[in-house]
């Protein structure tokens, strides 16, 4: 009985996991038709921060960009507040390290890891994360994910972080095109030249 429940338990975990990669692959698919149709990057944080809580189940997400030496929080979608709007030295954030070193980070216990500065986190709810550089090559921004629980980030989870940052790369290029032809057309717009008054 015991074997044959043991059993049981394993093909309804199995179900389970299949019906949460089913949303997840649901989900990152409905966040790219958004991301492509965004034109500024606003928008683009926007369907960032809160698609990419959802996809892996988090208790919350940041939308992070590199600023020279500095890290920028610039959105946050999450159960409690994080540091929105704040800015910290990309040299002693795991932000920052993760663009810097150009590789996705996953932490268990934030805790007992030396990259996490401690005095940040511990006031949060955060027990556990991952960071998603956007674009590998050269990181234009980073994608964080955390959890109030210790969370180990499954293989699939982390694919699922790592299509939507590619797909963020993408759309963050677009937005960037968008707003040089918006301010194109404006400076060569009739009568919106620089006048020179007459003597």
């Amino acid at each position: 009985m015991r074997a044959r429940d043991a059993g049981a338990g394993r093909i309804v975990a199995g179900m389970r996991d299949g019906e949460a990669a089913q949303v997840g692959v649901e989900g990152l698919l409905q966040a790219v038709q958004q991301l492509c149709a965004a034109r500024d990057l606003g928008k683009v944080i926007d369907i960032v921060r809160t698609s990419a809580r959802r996809l892996v189940s988090a208790d919350g997400a940041a939308f992070v960009l590199p600023e020279g030496d500095l890290v920028y929080y610039a959105a946050e979608d999450a159960i409690g507040p994080l540091w929105a709007g704040r800015r910290f030295p990309a040299s002693t954030c795991i932000s920052g390290w993760a663009m810097q070193h150009r590789q996705c980070v996953t932490i268990e216990d934030i805790r007992l890891d030396a990259r996490v500065p401690q005095d940040a986190y511990l006031p949060t709810f955060v027990r556990s994360l991952a960071m998603i550089p956007v674009n590998l090559a050269q990181p234009v921004a980073a994608i964080g994910v955390y959890w109030a629980r210790q969370h180990q980030t499954s293989e699939a989870e982390l694919q699922l972080l790592q299509a939507l940052a590619d797909a963020t790369a993408t759309a963050v290029m677009n937005a960037a095109r968008a707003c040089s032809s918006r301010w194109t057309r404006a400076r060569s717009a009739p009568g919106r030249g620089i006048r020179v008054a007459a003597r």
